[in-house]
C-alpha cells in the first residue's frame, strides 16, 4: 500500500488512491503501526525479560535496515547517477554528504542524511533518497517505550496506561492542526512533529486493544460500523484525530478474518518492500520508465522491491533471527519461562505467530 502510494507521489507527482484524508500510504503505515503496538505489546508480555525483548527488537529492525542502506547508497543511487550521467565518474562516493556518509550517518535509524548529495532522480516528493526510512525512529522509540512501561509493571491486562497515552496522543495531534506552533516547535523535538505523533497513536491504539482483549469482541458488524466512523472522519484534516480506535478494530477484525494465514509465513518480504520501494521506484523514474504509465510502472517497482525482499529476508533477516534464538539460549533466556493469558483478539497473534490454534470469541454475525 505504501509503495502503490508513493509510486503515483514520486513518480507522477499525482495524489494517490484516497478517500478525503484517508490515503492509501498512510492508510499502510497506520496499519502497520496497529499491528506493531498488538504484537509488540505481547511480546513483551510473553517473557518480561528485558534482554530477550531487546535482543530480539534489535535483530529483528537493524540488520536488514543496514544492508538496505548499503544496497540503496552503493547500487541503487549508482543507478540513478547513470541516469543523468554518461559515467560513474564524479559520483559522490566519499565526503561529508556522500554515499559512504548515508550509509554510517543513519545507522543508527535517526535520518540525518536526507539525500546523497548531487544525486538528483527525477522525484516530484522532494529529494530525499529513501524518504520511506523516516517511520523506523518512531517504530523503535516505541519498542523502547514498551519496555520502559513494562519495567514499571504498567502494561497489564485492563491497564489505564495505554488508553490514556492514546488520548494524549491525540489531543497533541489536534493541537499540532489547530495551532500554528506545534509540540516539535514548542518543545524543540523532531519526534513530536505530525507524522510521529499519528503514528505513535495507531501504535497506542494497537497496545490498547492487546491490553483490553478480554473485553474485545470479534463481530462483522462491529467492524462495519468502525469502517463507517473512519470512512466519515476522512473529512477531518487528519482521519486519526477521532479514527485512531476504529480503525485499529478494523485492521485486527481483517486480521482475524481473512483467510491468508500462510502468506508471509515462509518469506516475510513486507520489512524488505517497505526499505526498498522509494529508491527503486526513484531509479525507475529516472531511468524513464514512467513513460509505460502508472500502472506498468507500479507493478515493476514492486517486482524489483520484492525480489530486493526476498534476498534481504533469505540472507540477511531470517538468519538475524535465528541468530538471537541461538544467543538467547546462550544466554540461558528460555521463552517457555514466562507465559502470558491469551484473549480473544490473540487469534491475530496467533495467525501470524502460528503459535497455538486459533481461539476467537465472535459475537453472532
Amino acid at each position: 500500500m505504501v509503495a502503490i502510494g508513493h509510486c503515483a507521489l514520486i513518480a507522477f507527482g499525482s495524489r494517490p488512491l484516497h478517500v478525503g484524508s484517508l490515503e492509501i500510504q498512510e492508510v499502510g503505515v497506520d496499519g502497520f503501526f496497529v499491528i506493531s503496538g498488538f504484537l509488540i505489546t505481547r511480546s513483551w508480555l510473553s517473557s518480561k525479560d528485558k534482554r530477550r525483548y531487546v535482543i530480539r527488537r534489535c535483530a529483528r529492525i537493524f540488520p536488514g535496515y543496514w544492508m538496505a542502506l548499503m544496497v540503496t547508497a552503493l547500487v541503487l543511487t549508482p543507478m540513478i547517477w547513470l541516469g543523468t550521467h554518461s559515467s560513474l565518474a564524479g559520483f559522490p562516493l566519499l565526503g561529508m554528504h556522500g554515499a559512504l556518509s548515508f550509509v554510517f550517518t543513519n545507522s543508527l535509524l535517526w535520518f540525518h542524511q536526507q539525500q546523497i548529495h548531487g544525486v538528483l532522480a527525477a522525484s516530484h516528493l522532494g529529494k530525499a533518497t529513501d524518504g520511506a526510512l523516516w517511520s523506523l525512529f518512531p517504530e523503535f522509540f516505541a519498542y523502547m517505550g514498551v519496555l520502559a512501561l513494562g519495567m514499571r509493571r504498567m502494561l497489564r491486562p485492563d491497564s489505564r496506561v495505554a488508553p490514556a497515552l492514546l488520548a494524549l496522543l491525540m489531543g497533541m495531534m489536534a493541537w499540532n492542526i489547530v495551532d500554528h506552533r506545534s509540540f516539535a516547535q514548542i518543545l524543540h523535538s523532531p519526534i513530536l512533529a505530525g507524522n510521529t505523533v499519528r503514528v505513535f497513536s495507531m501504535f497506542a491504539a494497537g497496545m490498547t486493544f492487546y491490553l483490553w482483549e478480554q473485553r474485545v469482541v470479534m463481530s462483522t458488524r462491529l467492524a462495519a460500523c468502525a469502517m463507517g466512523v473512519v470512512i466519515a472522519s476522512a473529512a477531518l484534516p487528519q482521519y486519526e484525530l477521532v479514527a485512531a480506535l476504529p480503525f485499529a478494530y478494523v485492521v485486527l477484525w481483517l486480521g482475524v478474518r481473512l483467510p491468508f494465514t500462510s502468506v508471509g509465513r515462509r518469506y516475510d518480504l513486507s520489512y524488505g518492500v517497505y526499505l526498498y520501494a522509494w529508491p527503486v521506484m526513484q531509479m525507475l523514474s529516472t531511468l524513464g520508465l514512467v513513460a509505460w504509465g502508472y500502472v506498468p510502472f507500479t507493478a515493476v517497482c514492486l517486482a524489483i522491491s520484492a525480489a530486493l525482499a526476498a534476498c534481504s529476508w533469505r540472507f540477511i533477516e531470517r538468519p538475524a533471527i535465528r541468530w538471537s534464538s541461538r544467543s538467547l539460549q546462550r544466554l540461558g533466556i528460555d521463552r517457555s519461562t514466562h507465559r502470558v493469558n491469551v484473549g480473544p483478539v490473540s487469534a491475530l497473534t496467533d495467525l501470524v505467530t502460528t503459535v497455538r490454534p486459533p481461539v476467537v470469541r465472535a459475537a453472532d454475525d
